[in-house]
């Protein structure tokens, strides 16, 4: 963890929660995790959201600010702050019962938002978020500005439609998903046949225009496609606690390591140590330390 600050101002925007397994509650939501893990290393990160005026909303703004800005997360004075139920099967990987609608639902457009985002360096949306008009129309508003626009692709059914995926897909200049998500995307909006990973990233930066896309495939590792060329890494071997986040701290550190130059290949491998770190500890933000990374990008699978 690195507690210096590098000068890269990160703005992430979308869901914050609790994530409940049985009797235990963690905070979590993607754009929450990818944040969290950003500023770990390094980054000054806000986050635009919305609570509940609850008991809920009240002790995660607390959690949430021990790290990051929360000046831009407002109080909804009618819908709750947001829990998800979380389902482990028997290799540990997560489904998640997700309750609507809640605060984050409805996230109102302001010129002070438009302000925070216009400051940033890096804006991150995921797809989630937008499954309501009122903060779908926010986050449009909030896409044209002048930051690394980074998307992260969060396939919830019923939580989405074609053109509303087409729309955050070609606003974006970096986007992540997952092996089964691409794979949906090209046949639901693009409409191509599906001839492997590689294929479907070729076609979606040809169809958008964005040169850095990433693919993870869980414990077989992930692909990066970057600047026409593709980079790899198998993953590494651990053993799965939960899957709970672990895409989101892939992202956050990936998207971090290239922003600051690192080469591909070294930000992705880093961020997939990143990844299955998460994946060897409860909940979607656990704390760690560098020689942690360290020793698992050591490991050979």
């Amino acid at each position: 963890m690195n507690e210096e600050k590098t000068g890269i101002n990160v703005v992430a925007f979308g869901e914050i929660l609790w994530d409940v397994f049985n009797e235990d509650k963690k905070i979590g939501g993607g754009p929450l995790n990818v944040a969290l893990t950003m500023n770990d290393l390094g980054a000054s990160v806000s986050l635009i959201s919305a609570v509940g005026e609850d008991k809920n909303g009240d002790l995660l703004l607390n959690e949430i600010a021990k790290k990051i800005d929360t000046s831009s997360i407002f109080k909804h004075s009618t819908l709750p702050t947001s829990t998800v139920d979380v389902i482990l099967d028997d290799n540990k990987t997560a489904t998640y019962k997700i309750n609507q609608p809640v605060a984050w639902d409805e996230i109102q457009y302001s010129e002070d938002l438009r302000n925070v985002v216009d400051s940033s360096d890096i804006f991150i949306y995921g797809s989630l978020a937008s499954r309501n008009e009122i903060s779908r129309e926010t986050l449009i508003k909030l896409l044209d500005n002048n930051a690394l626009n980074v998307l992260d692709i969060n396939l919830r059914a019923p939580y989405y439609t074609n053109e509303n995926l087409l729309g955050l897909i070609n606003k974006a200049d970096f986007v992540k998903f997952n092996d089964q998500e691409i794979e949906e995307i090209i046949k639901l909006v693009y409409g191509q046949p599906f001839e492997g990973i590689e294929d479907a990233m070729k076609c979606i930066s040809q169809y958008s225009g964005i040169d850095k896309i990433c693919v993870t495939k869980g414990d077989r590792g992930a692909v990066f496609y970057s600047d026409r060329e593709f980079y790899y890494n198998s993953g590494y071997d651990i053993e799965v606690v939960d899957t709970v986040g672990a895409g989101d701290s892939f992202l956050g550190s990936l998207v971090f390591k290239i922003y600051e130059g690192e080469s591909p290949q070294n930000a992705l491998d880093f961020a997939s140590a990143m990844g299955a770190y998460v994946c060897s500890k409860p909940g979607a933000n656990p704390a760690y330390k560098e020689e942690d990374i360290e020793l698992i990008m050591g490991a050979v699978k």
